[in-house]
C-alpha cells in the first residue's frame, strides 16, 4: 500500500485569512470544524504539518493544540520565495478519532524580507506519548530566512506538568545546537495519571512558542490508520563501533510497507551520534529498513535514545517507533597490554633515609595488567632516564625492589596482575616510570622528587617579586617565570617546575620562554618556594634566593564571573559522571574534548583546568591551581570540519587531590575554553556548570 493523499473524516480546517498568506508575519488563525457523528466526542485538536515537503522552512503554531472550536495561529519562517504547505488538524484521543484533509496553505514572499530569529520545537512522537518511556524532542534554532543560527549557541530547556503528581526528566536540561541550529533530546514522564507537560525552549534571547504534549499511562490506544514501526535490537554499544539498527515498518492492517518508503532517523544525544544515513528505505519485502549509528567519542552515554518516524498523511502526523530504542554506549576496554599508572601525587620530598610511612617521601603507583591472569607476574618498572636515582618498595609487602641490572626494579603483581609500588629517594630528581610486562609497556608517569633548595641557578620570576614579598596585581591570573641555562642546565634540558612541592610545568629549558604559573597555585597564608628539578639528579636555589610571601590580589580560582559566554562548554571524559578519579588522568592525562564551534584555521583554543582541594604534600588547604592547555587550530584540525578534537590536563597537573575536613576543602574541578581568533577572545560556558563541580579524588 501507499499513503496517497489524505482523507479526512470529521474535522475541516477553516481560515478567515484564505488559503494565501504572506511569509513571517504571525496572526494567520486557523479553526477546526468537527462535522462527524454525533456519538464521537471532540475535545481537544493538535495542529501539524508534514515537515518533509520543504525542510528549509518551519511552520509554528501558538498553541500546537487547542480546544474543538479555539483558533491557533500559524506562522511560516524559511527562504522569501512561496511556497505551498498541507496542514493537518486530528483530535487528541484515539476513542474519539477525527481527522482533516490536507488543508492547502500558500505563503508567499514579503516585499520587506523580515528579520529575526525563531526556535522551532517539535515532538517526533507526535502527540499523545505514553508515561514511563524516553520521548525525542528536537529545537531546531534559525533566522527567520532558514538559515541556521551558527556557532553552536548554548540552549536551556523546560518542560512543566500540569499535574504535580508526576515526575518530569530532562534528559539534558542545557546543552547547545549543532552546526545546523538543532539540538535533541529526551523527554521522560514517570506517573500513572493524565497530564499535559509544556516544554519550552530558550537559545540567547529567543524562547520557543510552548510545546504542548499529552502524556497518558500506556498502553496507548493507536488511530485507526496509524502504522507501526518496530526497533531493534536492543543491547549495549561501545563507543566508536557502529552499531547495526534495524525497523519493521508494517501499515495499520500489519502489512508490510512497500519497498522504497522512506524512513527517517533521529537519535539523542544528536551531538554524539552519527548515522551512516539520515534516512533509509524499506527493503526486501518485509518493511525493513536498516541503518547503522555510532557514539562518537566522549564520557559513556547511559541512555541514547533512537527514533524512526515517517509522515502518514491519512492521520496527519507521523508514523513512529513505538517504543523508542534505548542504548547505552561505553568505552571499550582494552583487553591486552598494561594500563596507564595511577598515583597518588606526582611529586614528594627528597630524603636521605627515606620512610615509607611517610606519604610526603614517597610517590604510591598502580599499574594492572589487560590480559587475563591468574596468577602473580613479573614486571619491570624502567624509569627515563634509565638511572634516575630513585629507590622502590612493593607497597603490599613493604619490601624494597630489586634492580638485577643496576638499573631497571622488578616485582611481582597479585594474581589479578596488580602492580602498587611506592617510589621514593635521598636525590633530587625528574622522571619517568613506565610498566612493563611481556611484550607491553605502560604508558609512563612523570614524577618529581626534590627538597626544596639546591644549587643550580634560581628561577626567574620576571615581575612582581622583590624583598622576599610577590605582589599579586588584581585581575591577572598568572606570573611569568624563566629557567635559565647553566654550566649543567642546557637549552632543551626535560625540566620540571615545582612550586611548593607540586609541580605546576614541565617542559625543556628555553631562557626566552615565559612560563605561566597561576597565583592560584601560591600558598598566600604561608611561605612559598618556587624551584625546579632536572632528569641529572640537580635541584635549583628557590626562586629570589629564599622563601618568599605574597600581598595584593585578589586571586583568581575559577572561571572569569564577567565575561560573556557563547560556545558549548567542553566535554571531560571521565569513566564515572562528573566524577574525576586517578584512573582519568592516566597516560596524557585528563581528556578534555572541544565541541565544534565555527571555527576557523588560526585560531588559538586553550582550555583551563580549575582544580582546588586537599594535595597529599604540606599546603594551606585548599590546595588550588589553574592548568592552561593551548590547541592551534592549523588546516588540518578536524574543528574546521565540525568534529570535536581532544586536549589533555596532563596527570602531574591533576594528580593528587582530593576531599578535606572542612566545607571549603573539597576536590573540585571546573574547565572552560577560550578561543582567540580575528575577531578577539570568546569565552565558552563552564563544565560541568557554572555553579557545579566534578568531583576531583586523584589519589591513591
Amino acid at each position: 500500500m501507499s499513503f496517497g493523499q489524505g482523507q479526512g473524516s470529521g474535522l475541516i480546517i477553516t481560515s478567515p485569512d484564505g488559503a494565501s498568506l504572506p511569509l513571517y508575519l504571525p496572526s494567520h488563525p486557523l479553526n477546526a470544524i468537527y462535522t462527524g457523528p454525533d456519538d464521537v466526542t471532540i475535545k481537544e485538536v493538535v495542529w501539524s504539518t508534514d515537515r518533509d515537503d520543504d525542510p528549509d522552512y518551519m511552520f509554528t503554531f501558538e498553541p500546537n493544540i487547542t480546544n474543538l472550536g479555539e483558533t491557533t495561529q500559524i506562522t511560516a519562517y524559511g527562504p522569501n520565495k512561496q511556497i505551498t504547505v498541507n496542514v493537518y488538524a486530528r483530535s487528541s484521543d484515539a476513542d474519539n478519532w477525527a481527522v482533516s484533509s490536507p488543508y492547502q496553505l500558500t505563503f508567499t514572499p514579503v516585499t520587506k524580507p523580515q528579520f529575526g530569529e525563531v526556535i522551532d520545537l517539535v515532538s517526533w512522537d507526535d502527540n499523545p506519548l505514553a508515561e514511563g518511556e524516553w520521548h525525542l524532542l528536537q529545537a531546531t534554532f534559525r533566522e527567520y530566512n532558514g538559515d541556521p543560527v551558527a556557532h553552536y549557541h548554548p540552549v536551556n530547556w523546560e518542560a512543566v506538568a500540569d499535574n504535580a503528581s508526576v515526575t518530569v526528566e530532562l534528559a539534558e536540561p542545557n546543552g547547545a545546537t549543532d552546526a545546523d541550529g538543532v539540538m535533541t533530546n529526551a523527554l521522560r514522564i514517570t506517573g500513572d495519571v493524565e497530564t499535559t507537560v509544556t516544554v519550552t525552549v530558550t537559545a540567547d534571547s529567543t524562547t520557543s512558542d510552548p510545546l504542548k504534549l499529552l502524556f497518558q499511562p500506556p498502553p496507548l490506544d493507536k488511530p485507526a490508520k496509524e502504522g507501526r514501526m518496530v526497533l531493534g535490537p536492543q543491547g549495549d554499544g561501545t563507543i566508536g563501533d557502529p552499531y547495526p539498527l534495524t525497523v519493521t515498518y508494517t501499515d495499520s492492517a500489519g502489512e508490510p510497507m512497500p519497498d522504497g518508503t522512506v524512513v527517517t532517523w533521529h537519535g539523542y544525544p544528536s551531538d554524539r551520534l552519527a548515522f551512516t544515513s539520515p534516512t533509509s528505505k524499506v527493503t526486501g519485502g518485509q518493511g525493513v529498513a536498516t541503518n547503522t549509528v555510532t557514539a562518537l567519542d566522549g564520557e559513556d552515554i547511559a541512555n541514547a535514545v533512537i527514533a524512526t518516524t515517517c509522515f502518514n498523511p491519512r492521520i496527519g502526523a507521523n508514523d513512529h517507533s513505538d517504543p523508542d530504542l534505548v542504548i547505552s554506549f561505553t568505552q571499550s576496554q582494552p583487553t591486552q597490554g598494561v594500563s596507564g599508572i595511577e598515583i597518588d601525587k606526582a611529586s614528594c620530598l627528597s630524603e636521605w633515609d627515606v620512610d615509607i610511612t611517610d606519604t610526603t617521601q614517597v610517590i604510591k603507583c598502580q599499574a594492572r595488567i589487560l590480559n587475563q591472569v591468574t596468577t602473580p607476574q613479573s614486571v619491570k618498572l624502567p624509569t627515563t632516564p634509565p638511572v634516575a636515582g630513585v629507590e622502590m618498595w612493593d607497597a603490599t609487602t613493604g619490601k624494597p625492589l630489586s634492580a638485577p641490572d643496576g638499573k631497571t626494579y622488578v616485582m611481582q603483581t597479585d594474581a589479578s596482575g596488580v602492580a602498587t609500588f611506592l617510589i621514593g629517594s635521598a636525590n633530587d630528581t625528574y622522571f619517568g616510570v613506565n610498566v612493563q610486562w611481556n611484550d607491553f609497556t605502560s604508558p609512563a608517569a612523570q614524577l618529581a622528587i626534590a627538597s626544596g633548595s639546591g644549587r643550580l641557578p634560581a628561577p626567574i620570576v620576571v615581575s612582581g617579586l622583590q624583598n622576599g614579598v610577590l605582589t599579586i596585581p588584581p585581575g591577572v591570573p598568572t606570573f611569568n617565570v624563566t629557567i635559565p641555562t647553566s654550566s649543567n642546565v642546557n637549552k632543551d634540558d626535560p625540566v620540571a617546575l615545582v612550586l611548593n612541592n607540586r609541580v605546576v610545568w614541565e617542559g625543556k629549558v628555553d631562557p626566552d620562554f615565559k612560563i605561566p604559573v597561576a597565583y592560584a597555585a601560591l600558598d598566600l597564608t604561608n611561605s612559598n618556594t618556587l624551584i625546579y628539578v632536572t632528569t641529572g639528579q640537580q635541584e635549583s636555589q628557590p626562586a629570589g634566593g629564599s622563601a618568599f610571601t605574597t600581598s595584593g590580589g585578589p586571586v583568581m580560582t575559577g572561571p572569569y564571573q564577567t565575561v560573556n559566554r557563547g560556545p558549548q562548554m567542553p566535554k571531560v571524559i571521565t569513566k564515572t559522571k562528573n566524577v574525576v578519579g586517578p584512573g582519568d588522568i592516566t597516560g596524557q592525562g585528563l581528556k578534555v574534548s572541544i565541541p565544534p564551534y565555527g571555527a576557523k584555521q588560526g585560531d588559538v583554543v586553550t582550555v583551563f583546568g580549575y582544580v582546588s582541594g586537599v594535595y597529599g604534600l604540606p599546603l594551606s588547604d585548599p590546595a588550588r591551581n589553574i592548568i592552561a592547555v593551548t590547541y592551534n587550530v592549523d588546516a588540518r584540525s578536524p574543528l574546521l570540519s565540525g568534529q570535536s578534537v581532544a586536549v589533555y590536563l596532563p596527570q602531574w597537573a591533576m594528580a593528587g587531590y582530593t576531599n578535606g575536613q572542612q566545607a571549603d576543602d573539597k576536590g573540585q574541578l571546573q574547565v572552560d575554553y577560550n578561543i582567540l581568533s580575528t575577531n578577539g577572545t570568546t569565552w565558552s560556558n563552564i563544565a560541568p556548570g557554572a555553579t557545579t563541580y566534578f568531583d576531583l579524588h586523584t589519589t591513591l
